[in-house]
């Protein structure tokens, strides 16, 4: 399952990245980027799981995605907060100078798709990634 999920999710990453920077340098280096974070993933992945299994059990790497899991459901609950607050108090976050694929221009806002990933993926995007 978590297979099948890593494939839906890279290809809407992709995605994002294609239809985000044009063609060009910028996109050449999003794509590079985006290639780098996921091959650098894929080792520790690989590397943690030799780990726990060598000295805990294979049965660990079962559970290696509650804390991340638990993690990514504390920043989610954090921005929640902060977009209460600013709706509440009528101050306006700071938003992406160009809209990201969707209607949307936040990620976090598709219901059940608020992932590690996504976070690294925006976050690439909105710390200036794609200013050249």
């Amino acid at each position: 399952m978590q297979g099948l999920g890593a494939a839906v999710l890279a290809l809407a990453t992709l995605t994002v990245l294609t239809t985000t920077f044009p063609e060009g340098a910028q996109r050449t280096r999003a794509l590079a980027a985006w290639t780098a974070v996921g091959m650098a993933g894929g080792t520790a992945g690989n590397l943690l799981s030799g780990v726990l299994t060598e000295y805990l059990s294979w049965r660990s790497i079962l559970f290696i995605n509650v804390p991340i899991g638990a993690a990514d459901s504390c920043c989610a609950l954090a921005k929640a907060a902060r977009q209460v607050a600013c709706h509440v108090t009528g101050s306006t976050a700071p938003r992406p100078s160009a809209p990201v694929a969707g209607p949307s221009s936040d990620p976090s806002a598709a219901p059940g798709h608020d992932t590690p990933r996504n976070h690294v993926d925006y976050g690439g995007i909105r710390s200036g990634l794609r200013r050249g």
